[in-house]
């Protein structure tokens, strides 16, 4: 009789066991699955985050070149002839600095 209960008691524990093994692996599936979609939104919003920054960037690079390009023509408008021999002078640099780099 106590080896029909011992019997009895260990496919009991083997049973309990294996359905302690099958929940600790959906939890652990289903872990898996919820960081899968964490990492996967938070991937998604920093796109979203990166592509904004950009664009704001690209903007402003915009902006701050037009607003270079209208400041070089009125320089050029007001004072020509200074604008004219500056832009000579740093022709002359540029060209002493690659003719003394082919010697």
């Amino acid at each position: 009789m106590q080896d029909r209960d011992l019997d009895h008691a260990a496919r009991e524990l083997r049973k309990g066991a294996r359905s302690a093994g099958d929940h600790g692996e959906a939890a652990f599936n289903e872990i898996i699955a919820v960081a899968e979609r964490s990492f996967a939104d938070a991937a998604r919003r920093a796109e979203r985050v990166i592509k904004e920054a950009i664009d704001s960037f690209r903007a402003e690079a915009g902006d701050r070149a037009k607003g270079a390009q209208r400041y070089v023509l009125a320089e050029v408008k007001d004072k020509p002839l200074a604008v004219s021999l500056a832009a000579l002078g740093v022709g002359i640099l540029v060209g002493l600095l690659l003719a003394s780099h082919n010697d």
